[in-house]
C-alpha cells in the first residue's frame, strides 16, 4: 500500500456546525488510556491554570460554539479548585454553546454545579471513547448523567465500535469521530494506529437506525480506504476528504440561548 497524502485547506463543511471558538482556562493532563498514546496535548504535560480571559468570550457572536479545555480535561481532579468558577461563567454566557468533551465518564456527576438539575440549555457533554473496551466502560455511566445535549467523541477511533445497544432511547444527539493525528515531530507516521473505512461507516449506519447525527470529521493521519492509506492533513474542524465520503448523517439539534433559538 502506498501513502496518498490529502489536504482541504479553509474548507467549510456542508453539515454546519456553527462558527468555533476555544477557552483554556486550564492545560496539561495525565495519560488515562489507549487513545492518549499519541495526543496533542503532549506539549502540555504540566498541568497548569491560566485564567478564565472573559474579555475573549464578551467578543463572540451569539450562538459561537466554543470547545473548553481541550488541551486538558474539564473534568481532571487537578481543576476541581477552578471548575465551580468556570460552571459560573459558561452560565453567565448562555448566549453561547459550550462544549466539553471529557473521558471522566466517572467524575461528571459529582462535578456537576449545585443548579445543574437537568442540565444548562448551552451546555454540550460529550464523552470520549476510543474503542469497545472504554464504550463498555464509559458509556453507561455518561448515560446516566443528567444534561440537555449529551454527545459522545470517537477520537481517536482506534477499533470498529458496536454501539447498537447504547444507542436507544433517544439520549444522545451526535457521534463524532475522528482518526489519529500525528501532532508530535518525534512521531513518525507508520507509530500511529489505523483507522479504517469500514469502522467508521458501521458507526454511520448505527446512527442512521437510530436517528442520531453522525460527524466524520477528519480521516487521521493512517486511514485505510480501498486498500490504499491516506493521510489527511487538513487542519481544519472538518476535513473536505472526510466529508466527501458522505458517511455523515444529519440531524438537527436545537439549543434555547439566552439571544434566542440556534439550530446545528
Amino acid at each position: 500500500m502506498q501513502y496518498i497524502p490529502v489536504f482541504s485547506p479553509k474548507y467549510l463543511s456542508r453539515q454546519n456546525i456553527g462558527t468555533r471558538a476555544y477557552w483554556h482556562p486550564w492545560v496539561g493532563c495525565t495519560k488515562i488510556s489507549e487513545a492518549c498514546r499519541h495526543c496533542w496535548v503532549s506539549d502540555e504535560p504540566n498541568f497548569n491554570f491560566r485564567g478564565f480571559e472573559v474579555e475573549q468570550l464578551k467578543k463572540l457572536a451569539d450562538g459561537t460554539v466554543v470547545s473548553v479545555t481541550l488541551k486538558s480535561d474539564f473534568f481532571y481532579p487537578p481543576a476541581d479548585i477552578y471548575r465551580p468558577e468556570a460552571w459560573k461563567i459558561i452560565k453567565e454566557f448562555s448566549n453561547l454553546i459550550f462544549l466539553i468533551i471529557t473521558k471522566y465518564s466517572d467524575r461528571i456527576a459529582e462535578c456537576l454545579p449545585n443548579d445543574w438539575e437537568q442540565g444548562y440549555d448551552n451546555v454540550i457533554l460529550s464523552v470520549t471513547v476510543e474503542n469497545n473496551k472504554r464504550a463498555y466502560e464509559r458509556i453507561p455511566k455518561f448515560k446516566e448523567i443528567p444534561a440537555k445535549h449529551k454527545w459522545l467523541s470517537l477520537a481517536p477511533l482506534l477499533e470498529e465500535i458496536n454501539l447498537d445497544s447504547f444507542l436507544g432511547d433517544n439520549w444522545i444527539e451526535c457521534i463524532e469521530v475522528l482518526g489519529e493525528r500525528k501532532f508530535s515531530r518525534d512521531t513518525e507516521i507508520e507509530q500511529l494506529r489505523e483507522c479504517r473505512y469500514e469502522w467508521v461507516e458501521h458507526i454511520s449506519k448505527q446512527c442512521s437506525a437510530h436517528n442520531i447525527r453522525f460527524s466524520f470529521l477528519g480521516a487521521g493521519h493512517r486511514f485505510i480506504y480501498n486498500s490504499e492509506i491516506y493521510i489527511d492533513y487538513s487542519s481544519c474542524y472538518h476535513s473536505k476528504f472526510a466529508d466527501d465520503l458522505n458517511l455523515d448523517v444529519f440531524s438537527p439539534i436545537i439549543f434555547n440561548l439566552k439571544n434566542g433559538v440556534k439550530i446545528i
